[in-house]
């Protein structure tokens, strides 16, 4: 995480800031442990938050990356 990440996160209508979601949803002592992705333009997807709205799935999507848990 960066400081001043946003996410839009697929399906709703405005833009989030990181810290204040991962502050809202998750003890600090388990932050550090939530699956995090994110790119050169930012968050792609935040474990039991969701995926960004430009990384989602549509109709023109070629490729998926399956990412499994360890």
């Amino acid at each position: 995480r960066r400081p001043g990440d946003k996410i839009k996160i697929n399906g709703n209508s405005f833009t989030s800031s990181v810290k204040k979601l991962f502050n809202s949803r998750f003890e600090k002592d388990e932050r550090d442990s939530i699956c995090f992705i994110a790119d050169d333009e930012g968050p792609l997807f935040i474990e039991n938050i969701g995926i960004a709205g430009r990384a989602a799935i549509t109709e023109c999507t070629k490729n998926i990356m399956e990412i499994l848990p360890t």
